[in-house]
C-alpha cells in the first residue's frame, strides 16, 4: 500500500512539473512571439517615418538643387536635425555625393587669406555664406538675381543712366557664397551678369585698371544718395 502511494505522489509530482514545464514553454513561446511582433512593427514604423522624412527633404530639396543653392541645402539639413524623429541628415545626389558644404575656415593669417594663390577669393566666398546666415534679405536677393550692394566693387542699387560697369571677382566670389554656390571663378575669364532688379549689366573682372576707371555719371549719382560709390569699403576690409 504504502509502495503504491509512493508511486501515486511520484506520478504526481511529475505531472505537476510537466504541466509547469508546458505552461513556461508556452508563455515562452507567446511573449516571444509577442517582442518578434513588436519589433517588427517599430521596424515599419521606423522606416515609414524615415521614407516619409526622406521624401519631405528630397522635394524641398528640388528648388535649391536647381537654383545651386549649398546653404539652403544646408539650412534645410539643420531644421530637419532638429526633428525629434532625426539623428542625422544628409544631403545627397544620384551617385551618393554630399552636396553639403564644409564650414568657414577659421585661424589663417592675413598672408594666408589675402596672398595665398586664390588672392582672397575663397575668403570673400566664405563671407558670403556668413552673410547669408547674418543678412538673409541680401541671400534672397542674390538668389533671385540681384546684385546687392557689399563693400566690393560690381553690386548696384539702383539703375543708372550708363547701364554697364564694371566689379571686382571678389564681389563674384562674395555673391556666389550668399547664393549658397559653390566658388567657380576663372580669374583669367570676364563674367558678365544682368541685376534682375536693376536691369544693369556687371562686369566681373580681375583688371585693377578697369576697376579703378569708376564712371564719373555713376560716382556723381551715387554720392547723390549720400554714401560711397559701390563696391568702395566703407569700413576696413582686412582688420
Amino acid at each position: 500500500m504504502e509502495r503504491k502511494k509512493s508511486f501515486f505522489n511520484l506520478l504526481q509530482l511529475k505531472i505537476h512539473v510537466g504541466i509547469q514545464f508546458i505552461l513556461a514553454v508556452c508563455f515562452f513561446a507567446l511573449g516571444y512571439f509577442i517582442y518578434i511582433t513588436q519589433l517588427n512593427f517599430l521596424i515599419t514604423d521606423i522606416r515609414q517615418q524615415g521614407s516619409q522624412q526622406a521624401k519631405m527633404v528630397a522635394e524641398a530639396s528640388v528648388a535649391s538643387i536647381q537654383r545651386e543653392s549649398h546653404y539652403l541645402l544646408e539650412e534645410l539639413a539643420t531644421k530637419v536635425e532638429y526633428s525629434p524623429l532625426v539623428a542625422y541628415c544628409q544631403i545627397v545626389d544620384a551617385s551618393g555625393k554630399s552636396l553639403l558644404q564644409g564650414q568657414v575656415r577659421s585661424g589663417l593669417t592675413r598672408e594666408e587669406v589675402w596672398e595665398a594663390e586664390d588672392k582672397g577669393l575663397i575668403r570673400c566666398w566664405e563671407t558670403g555664406r556668413e552673410l547669408a546666415k547674418s543678412k538673409p534679405e541680401l541671400a534672397e536677393a542674390a538668389t533671385n538675381g540681384e546684385l546687392p550692394v557689399t563693400n566690393w566693387k560690381g553690386g548696384v542699387s539702383r539703375t543708372l543712366k550708363k547701364l554697364d560697369k564694371f566689379g571686382a571677382h571678389h564681389y563674384l566670389a562674395q555673391w556666389q557664397g550668399l547664393r549658397g554656390n559653390d566658388l567657380k571663378i576663372d580669374t583669367s575669364q570676364e563674367v558678365t551678369i544682368t541685376c534682375s532688379k536693376t536691369g544693369m549689366v556687371v562686369t566681373f573682372t580681375s583688371d585693377i585698371s578697369k576697376l579703378i576707371e569708376i564712371n564719373t555719371e555713376e560716382t556723381a549719382e551715387e554720392a547723390d544718395n549720400g554714401r560711397p560709390a559701390s563696391g568702395i569699403p566703407e569700413q576696413p576690409l582686412f582688420s
